[in-house]
């Protein structure tokens, strides 16, 4: 397991650690995308891509096994079983399921 000091998301932001649970990010072994939470019960990863500047990366992470949360610049997007693509306001990084569905229902 590599450690990684930080990463900085694609609205600038640097994470020393884990912005959903607050553990160390580690090298993604299981893709050569970028990074993840070091915890196995946190689904935070960020991922990179040649389209983001100065190695910037996008955040996202799984919401109660039923939804996909991804940050991006200026806004959020939802994705599950149910819906694609639902464009949100930035949420925060620990966004409980509860929390999540009423955000929804107002979209």
């Amino acid at each position: 397991m590599i450690i990684v000091p930080s990463i900085t998301d694609i609205n600038g932001t640097t994470h020393k650690n884990c912005p959903r649970c607050g553990g160390a990010w580690i090298i993604n072994d299981s893709t050569s995308l970028g990074f993840k939470c070091e915890l196995d019960s946190c689904s935070m990863i960020g991922f990179g891509s040649i389209s983001y500047p100065d190695n910037q990366c996008q955040l996202l992470c799984r919401v109660e096994h039923n939804y996909v949360v991804s940050w991006h610049q200026g806004f959020c997007m939802v994705n599950s079983h149910l819906i694609n693509n639902t464009k949100l306001p930035i949420l925060p990084y620990d966004i409980s399921l509860n929390k999540l569905k009423t955000y929804l229902l107002f979209s």
